[in-house]
């Protein structure tokens, strides 16, 4: 049997978009006729009757963190043991006294040391071959200096292909352009070290989601190929001629944070609370944690707020009248099952985005390719690759609405609420265009990993 190797060190909980990647990447694999492994870090404790081979492996702390791109700190390009190495001898400088100033086992070269010798221990534990196919589900640049270090050592042994996939941009409005060209000079230097020294070089496959990121790496001389990212499908729901409310359910998918817009969510929510709250047109569901949601919603809205561990708090009450009129803001304090996720997904009639548009230029958001598959309609910023999304399924406003700032979203919503069933059917159209494109089985044909038997892509 053959075999697909998949690693995610960023694998630690059940919840969150690490490991939905790793499962439907796996069970694409596994579609095309490939037997797979997946190694994760040593936190994540998977439930009891999941499918997947996966076994604990790695021990460091956020590889992304000493990234070159726009999510790391780091800013000169590394040698394979992670000292600094970038054109100028005075920014090394200051980057090595940076780099003392992190905890022992948190510097670069004691990660790079760790998260190499975890790959070869889970590599050697699971008889790696040089006909398997070793996938590295979350790339950047310091990681590859650990991934390059590793194969060296493991020498012959080494499949003779690896992928590597790149999610996040390294061109940003607050990077100096210094740091994009240093990322590009240490994947290069990562990759002649690799096939100067190794006695067998394996083929190194890079790949983006997106076609701006693509874009961008090629812009640093990093050939990188485009596939797409991967979604479950769900069922679209048709929407139902008679509510049992009024109210459209608005969901802010994913926990708050500063790329997804936690400066605006109150700020958002206060605007909307009389026009569309009070007068029952919209009703609110989201995720914050318990010590945070006050934070992030107007006071005003306090009392009017439904907080609960599980997403069964975003659901109307079935019998007309049960359900508190004057609850309009439902929230999750806490971490849900991938299920559960799921289900509370398909309670959304609109998928409401906050995201920085600048954080996501070139950034994939797995949310909302989500959201289109369901045919639920969207409102997102523009100047993101959420926005082309957006305006590939067709004329303005076929599946939801850009907004250029936040204070155009309340007419927005208005809007949409107004049409809504036409909105709703048109959504559900296209959504059969994100499952074609975005099924697991296309990302891995985008890779070049072709079905064992012919037959087996059909499955």
């Amino acid at each position: 049997m053959r075999r697909l190797l998949f690693v995610d060190d960023n694998i630690r909980t059940l919840d969150g978009h690490y490991i939905e990647l790793a499962t439907l990447l796996c069970h694409g694999a596994q579609q095309l006729g490939y037997e797979t492994e997946l190694a994760t870090h040593i936190e994540f404790h998977n439930t009891s009757g999941s499918d997947l081979r996966w076994s604990s492996a790695f021990t460091t702390s956020r590889m992304l963190g000493w990234s070159l791109g726009v999510d790391g700190d780091s800013q000169v390009a590394r040698d394979p043991d992670g000292r600094p190495n970038g054109s100028s001898s005075w920014r090394n400088a200051i980057q090595f006294l940076h780099d003392q100033f992190n905890r022992t086992d948190r510097r670069p070269r004691r990660l790079l040391e760790t998260w190499s010798h975890d790959l070869l221990t889970w590599l050697e534990r699971v008889k790696v071959t040089p006909g398997d196919r070793l996938i590295v589900n979350t790339s950047d640049d310091f990681q590859m200096l650990g991934l390059t270090r590793a194969l060296k050592v493991l020498g012959e042994s080494s499949p003779k292909n690896v992928h590597l996939v790149f999610h996040f941009a390294i061109f940003g409005d607050s990077l100096h352009p210094r740091r994009p060209r240093e990322f590009g000079v240490q994947v290069k230097r990562a990759l002649a070290d690799l096939a100067a020294e190794h006695p067998a070089p394996p083929v190194m496959h890079l790949h983006a989601t997106t076609q701006p990121l693509t874009d961008q790496l090629n812009a640093v001389g990093i050939p990188a190929s485009l596939i797409p990212y991967p979604t479950r499908y769900r069922q679209p729901i048709a929407y139902p001629n008679e509510l049992s409310t009024p109210a459209l359910n608005l969901l802010l998918g994913g926990w708050p944070r500063r790329e997804k817009g936690t400066k605006s969510t109150s700020r958002l929510l206060k605007s909307i609370e009389q026009p569309l709250l009070r007068q029952h047109r919209y009703r609110v569901s989201m995720q914050a944690m318990l010590k945070k949601w006050k934070r992030i919603t107007p006071r005003s809205l306090h009392p009017h707020c439904r907080l609960s561990s599980n997403y069964a708090a975003t659901l109307p009450a079935a019998t007309p009248g049960t359900r508190h009129p004057e609850q309009w803001l439902s929230i999750i304090t806490s971490s849900i099952t991938s299920a559960q996720y799921h289900d509370w997904l398909d309670t959304a009639d609109v998928g409401l985005f906050l995201y920085d548009p600048q954080r996501y230029v070139a950034r994939c958001s797995s949310v909302l390719l989500e959201f289109m598959i369901r045919g639920i309609p969207v409102v997102v910023p523009d100047r993101c690759w959420l926005a082309e999304q957006v305006r590939e399924a067709g004329a303005p406003g076929a599946v939801g609405a850009i907004y250029q700032t936040v204070d155009e979203i309340p007419r927005l919503l208005a809007m949409m609420a107004d049409d809504y069933t036409s909105l709703r059917r048109r959504s559900l159209q296209y959504s059969r265009v994100i499952a074609d494109r975005h099924h697991p089985q296309a990302a891995l044909l985008a890779m070049g990993i072709q079905p064992v038997k012919q037959t087996a892509i059909a499955a």
